[in-house]
């Protein structure tokens, strides 16, 4: 049996909750789609997302909704 390692991770309530409502109805658990994201990581080499910094306008409307 392999080996495997834990992590911990600190995210707010309300964001939790929201997203494991998403994978609940994708038949997945919080544990298994780290470990898909984990696995692209790995495979590509890379980010497995596009990442951009928000122009002013997406960055002030971010900063209000928050």
């Amino acid at each position: 049996m392999s080996q495997s390692a834990i992590i911990h991770a600190r995210i707010d309530l309300a964001t939790k909750e929201a997203t494991e409502r998403v994978l609940s109805a994708l038949g997945l658990t919080p544990s298994e789609v780290i470990r898909l994201f984990y696995r692209q990581i790995a495979m590509r080499g890379e980010f497995p997302l596009e990442l951009r910094v928000p122009n002013a306008l997406t960055a002030e409307t971010l900063e209000r909704a928050d």
